[in-house]
């Protein structure tokens, strides 16, 4: 009976030996998964950076950057785009709509105008002079922000967002 009760204390080590590392190893494995919860990011901003010189931060996925020169495009303009690589459309930005709405957080120093869409409600939030405006613009009219708004006197502006709706 030694040799049966041997056995068993054997399997019985075996397993608790066997079920600790499965629960180890389970719990190393989680520890090292990283996050699904969505920050929003957006995807090739480092690239953005480098190529135009402009920050893409964040948004719903809705509102992406594009290649200007095609119609229904939100574009934005600004001045002293000497780092933008792009020179075909140095300082001129454009942002494609993929659905009814949609969001993105931006940093463009030195805008001065934008044009929006026909079929949808185009808003932008600037910082002009380290106060928030808001402006509205719809397509084949050019607004004004910053510098180039009506108003005399005006600093540069930060474009900040843009929202469609």
């Amino acid at each position: 009976m030694i040799g049966g009760v041997l056995l068993v204390g054997v399997v019985g080590a075996v397993m608790a030996t066997g079920g600790a590392l499965a629960i180890a190893g389970a719990q190393t494995a989680a520890d090292a998964q990283s996050s699904l919860v969505e920050d929003f990011s957006y995807p090739g901003a480092d690239v953005v950076w480098e190529q135009r010189n402009i920050r893409v931060i964040r948004g719903d996925g809705r509102l992406v950057m594009t290649t200007c020169g095609s119609p229904g495009l939100i574009e934005v303009r600004r001045s002293n785009a000497t780092l933008d690589k792009d020179v075909a459309w140095r300082g001129h930005y454009c942002f494609k709509a993929t659905g009814p709405s949609g969001r993105l957080e931006v940093e463009i120093p030195d805008t001065f105008q934008f044009n929006g869409l026909a079929e949808r409600r185009v808003d932008v939030v600037a910082k002009v002079d380290d106060k928030i405006e808001n402006k509205s613009g719809v397509k084949d009219i050019w607004t004004g922000i910053g510098v180039a708004d009506d108003q005399e006197g005006k600093g540069p502006a930060i474009l900040l967002e843009i929202k469609v709706s």
